[in-house]
């Protein structure tokens, strides 16, 4: 954040920036130049229904095309007709009611998508197979609020995704990935990315299975199996209270794909003593991350300390928390800790831990994707599922849901 604008900017990074571009009707010549040296395709679409225009945001993405909003203004088909013969175009496809856009060049190919279901099924067929899909609630805008299902097509795009669009309330997140699920170029679809605060796609309350009169229900994601059911999808979220913060989480994974070095991992477990069991799992999971070549720091029982951690844990590649939320929260104070760290993975097997004012501060630090539960949970358990994660990951060539 940079509170006092471009010379803020400029002073903290030592650089100069690149003038401010001015955008008024439209995207600037210049900035399109900068972004397509070549436009064979636009794509033009009303701004409302929002929904529409978001499938079409996709299927200008997929199409290498700029996507341009139109807001039945008059001069809307004359400013259209004048960069479609500027930039040569060849096609334009029209989402929705465009009746105002007319008298095209004759030689251009128009390709007109009637409404939302015509553009998702246009989107599909240039997917092909189809393992993501990425669902946001497109009424999740207000008043001072800018809603995250803005950033929701691009990043459907980074995920090679479908997505997919939930009612105003976003109730309904679980039953429309079910049923778009039985659809042929999304059958093999596990894995789910809500890009979504806990307003726009709110989890569900289940009985907690433990006994607990002062949390007598839990909260989890919608698509989380009940009872004994099998997992059928791995289900994340793209949340923080600042947009900017999602764009880098998706951005800091390519630079930890593509950083050289040796791996380094941060392992911390039964600070204080008194869960020998989680302790006997932590040991192997951390013999498994050197097994797999990461550089490991492992400390145990009384060794754990709150000063070392927030020292080293700026330069890991992974970090493994394995204990008492309170002791992490309290007694180390995690949450304020406020250091830039690598772009890494986070996994507090803590009771409670996964909350926005724990995990929120590690997202904005650098943190890839923070795994915790909203639940209370047992130690030797929370253990062995942390070990059969880090096997998953490191020997079965995993991803973060799959594992």
């Amino acid at each position: 954040t940079f509170p006092d604008g471009v010379p803020d900017l400029n002073a903290r990074l030592g650089v100069a920036t690149a003038p401010v571009v001015p955008w008024t009707r439209g995207p600037p010549d210049d900035f399109l130049h900068a972004l397509f040296p070549r436009i064979r395709t636009f794509v033009v679409c009303p701004a409302a229904p929002r929904r529409q225009l978001l499938q079409a945001a996709c299927l200008a993405g997929m199409a290498g095309a700029p996507l341009v909003v139109v807001h039945g203004e008059a001069g809307d088909a004359e400013e259209i007709g004048k960069r479609i013969i500027a930039w040569r175009a060849q096609q334009i496809i029209l989402v929705g009611d465009t009746a105002s856009i007319a008298n095209l060049p004759s030689d251009i190919s128009v390709v007109r998508l009637e409404d939302e279901q015509a553009v998702c099924d246009a989107c599909l067929s240039r997917l092909g197979r189809v393992d993501t899909v990425v669902v946001a609630n497109p009424a999740d805008g207000g008043k001072n609020r800018l809603g995250l299902s803005v950033l929701a097509p691009w990043a459907a795009l980074q995920k090679q995704a479908a997505l997919l669009l939930t009612n105003p309330e976003g109730t309904d997140a679980a039953e429309i990935v079910r049923r778009a699920a039985k659809r042929e170029p999304l059958r093999r679809a596990d894995a789910v990315l809500l890009v979504a605060d806990f307003q726009a796609i709110p989890p569900e309350k289940r009985q907690n299975p433990s006994v607990s009169e002062k949390e007598p229900l839990i909260e989890v994601e919608p698509l989380t199996p009940n009872g004994t059911e099998p997992y059928t999808f791995a289900v994340g979220r793209l949340i923080h209270d600042d947009p900017a913060v999602p764009l880098l989480m998706l951005a800091r994974e390519r630079l930890l794909a593509e950083s050289h070095g040796r791996r380094r991992a941060l392992v911390a477990s039964n600070s204080g003593g008194g869960l020998p069991l989680l302790e006997t799992f932590s040991r192997n999971t951390a013999s498994e991350l050197r097994n797999a070549g990461y550089e490991t720091t492992a400390s145990f029982g009384n060794d754990v300390n709150g000063a070392d951690l927030r020292k080293s844990l700026a330069e890991q590649d992974i970090f493994l928390w394995e204990g008492h939320h309170s002791v992490l929260v309290r007694d180390y104070e995690f949450p304020s800790w406020d250091e830039p760290t690598r772009p890494s993975l986070v996994f507090l097997q803590s009771c409670l831990a996964l909350k926005e004012d724990e995990a929120g501060p590690m997202l904005r630090r650098g943190a890839v994707a923070v795994i915790s539960s909203p639940t209370r949970m047992y130690s030797g358990s929370g253990g062995a599922c942390s070990l059969a994660f880090f096997d998953a990951l490191l020997y079965d060539g995993q991803s973060i849901g799959g594992a």
